[in-house]
């Protein structure tokens, strides 16, 4: 995910994300593409996806998931594993603080 010209991200996730507990479900945030700096790691309730900062242009995210359905079950319906996740990526442009005070007024 990127955006040219951002100063930051900000990552909203929706109120309905729900996934297994790690390590079953993952997804996982990251400042590079090989997701060696991880930003986030994310599982279970929605509690856990908390909105984020990055203090980037761009960003990478990788879902993992190892829940298989057994193969003697494979022609009933799927057990439910969850919700799933949903993010919105909104960039956050001309942030410029030269000193500390310029924060606190928003000059």
């Amino acid at each position: 995910v990127a955006f040219q010209g951002a100063a930051a991200l900000r990552v909203h996730f929706d109120a309905r994300c729900k996934l297994l507990e790690a390590p079953q479900s993952t997804l996982t945030l990251a400042l590079d593409e090989g997701l060696h700096q991880v930003i986030g790691r994310y599982s279970g309730g929605a509690s856990n996806f908390r909105p984020l900062l990055i203090h980037a242009n761009k960003f990478f995210y990788e879902f993992r998931s190892n829940v298989r359905q057994p193969a003697d079950q494979q022609q009933q319906p799927p057990r439910n594993h969850g919700w799933g996740w949903r993010f919105h990526a909104m960039p956050l442009l001309g942030l410029q603080w030269l000193r500390e005070a310029h924060v606190l007024t928003d000059a």
